[in-house]
């Protein structure tokens, strides 16, 4: 993740596809710049601002990414991530293969099954920083989006089953006009 890097153990077996074994540490420059972006942050920078200072500051980015630097979203998710406050899990997905659509899924594994350690050498937040910022995230949230039965109604709206069209429908049944047209120019076809 951003904020860690890879350091090699000395004198340890290799992995089972023959890697050298590692281990993660804080990244001390990376480190610096989100604790200076979570200041900025908390002292009222829009996401927004600190994104793009982020992006002008040539900040890292996670290296899965496709466009080579830090996506607005993934500076957003970066402030939700557990691990810059030290606490580590171990197990939380595990793989299951679905013979039906012929791939592997990742399942989510309840709290029982998931290995948590609090490592304070991997801590980049405080607590307090990481809930504040937590608390600034849930005000930022937008909720769902209304639907459209709640806009107003117009006098088009209310007289659309009153105006009927003996021309274009049957002898037994009138074809309804409709509401048209944009910019204010509204028209009954």
């Amino acid at each position: 993740g951003v904020g860690y890097r890879r350091r090699e153990v000395p004198n340890a077996p290799l992995t089972n596809r023959g890697l050298p074994r590692t281990v993660p540490e804080v990244d001390p420059e990376v480190a610096d710049l989100i604790r200076q972006h979570g200041k900025l942050l908390l002292e009222g920078v829009p996401l927004r601002e600190g994104w793009r200072r982020w992006v002008k500051a040539n900040g890292p980015c996670d290296p899965r990414s496709t466009t080579g630097r830090m996506s607005y979203t993934a500076y957003r998710r970066l402030w939700s991530n557990l691990r810059l406050t030290g606490v580590w899990e171990f197990g939380r997905m595990r793989n299951q293969f679905s013979t039906k659509h012929d791939y592997t899924k990742q399942v989510e594994q309840p709290d029982s099954e998931v290995y948590t350690v609090q490592c304070e050498e991997l801590r980049i937040l405080d607590d307090d920083t990481f809930e504040a910022l937590q608390d600034l995230l849930e005000g930022n949230k937008l909720g769902p989006r209304g639907s459209q039965n709640g806009k107003p109604l117009e006098l088009c709206d209310l007289t659309t089953e009153c105006f009927l069209c003996v021309r274009c429908g049957t002898e037994e049944k009138s074809v309804r006009f409709y509401q048209t047209g944009a910019g204010g120019r509204k028209v009954m076809h």
